[in-house]
């Protein structure tokens, strides 16, 4: 697995996205004295030190995360309290779930206009309503032995548009997982539907690649899902953020800030998991499919 060294500072960091956010941070990072090729000053000597007076620093102490709403703590116990206590309040279900719908439903219009404007076959002199006839151009759009599956990976996320951006940013550590179900679990992305968990205690994924079924490992999937979404994420982001609002940039900055957060992580990906799970059925619809 390649590397990426900050010069400056010397970190190591696994992934690039982090190295990127690390070297474009706001707040510079503190350069490493060692990591300095021929320096010419000397170090002060100990008498000269000695003369000065000590500056007491404190250093931040590193937040505990609630990993369901995102609060931070300063120490352990009040996180464990507020947990016990049930006083966690994450985004309310229900608003989160009529706004997905919304933006799925526009999604959804987009593509069947444009099957509307690209069909030889309608009728012209036809007396059928406009909504009669958005129905039928949907079951035409959905018909199963019709959708040309792209290989798990291939997707093209060029139909998102900057209003689902701004939703999914506002969703902060949920971000990637609602991306996720937005692309590969949108009925009016069939061709996306190319992934999906069988069963959720075997230790694989089924996705469709180079034009047929196989089983990969789950949690290599998964790996690849959060990173492939979460970078692509903070490239929107810093082409978007000045029309976001800034709530929004705070709650996406915070979610970036402890994206490597090992429980965070892990809580993402459980969702992750979840979302390939409950949304089997649809893929499993195309599974007989071979092009």
């Amino acid at each position: 697995m390649p590397t990426y060294k900050c010069e400056k500072c010397n970190k190591v960091f696994n992934k690039k996205y982090n190295y990127r956010m690390h070297i474009n941070r706001k707040t510079s990072c503190v350069t490493d004295i060692n990591a300095i090729k021929n320096c010419t000053e000397t170090a002060p000597k100990e008498q000269s030190l000695a003369k000065k007076p000590l500056v007491k620093k404190t250093l931040a102490k590193k937040p505990y995360i609630c990993s369901k709403c995102g609060n931070d703590f300063t120490r352990k116990s009040s996180l464990n309290r507020h947990i016990k206590t049930n006083r966690c309040k994450p985004i309310i279900e229900e608003e989160e779930n009529d706004n997905y719908d919304m933006i799925e439903k526009i999604a959804l219009l987009e593509a069947k206009i444009e099957a509307l404007s690209n069909s030889n076959n309608i009728n012209q002199n036809s007396n059928i309503t406009y909504n009669n006839t958005i129905n039928n151009t949907q079951n035409n759009v959905n018909t199963i032995n019709n959708v040309n599956l792209v290989n798990f990976g291939k997707e093209d996320l060029s139909f998102i548009s900057n209003d689902a951006l701004r939703w999914l940013m506002e969703r902060g550590f949920k971000s990637v997982p609602k991306l996720i179900e937005f692309v590969h679990f949108n009925k009016s992305k069939p061709e996306y539907h190319n992934i999906y968990i069988p069963s959720i205690t075997r230790p694989w994924v089924s996705i469709y690649d180079k034009h047929k079924w196989t089983f990969i490992n789950k949690d290599d999937a998964v790996e690849q899902l959060m990173e492939n979404k979460l970078d692509y994420l903070t490239k929107k982001f810093h082409i978007i953020k000045d029309d976001l609002k800034d709530s929004t940039k705070r709650k996406f900055n915070r979610f970036l800030d402890n994206s490597e957060n090992t429980e965070v992580s892990k809580t993402i990906k459980d969702e992750i998991k979840l979302i390939l799970y409950n949304g089997r059925s649809l893929a499993k619809r195309y599974k007989n499919i071979k092009k």
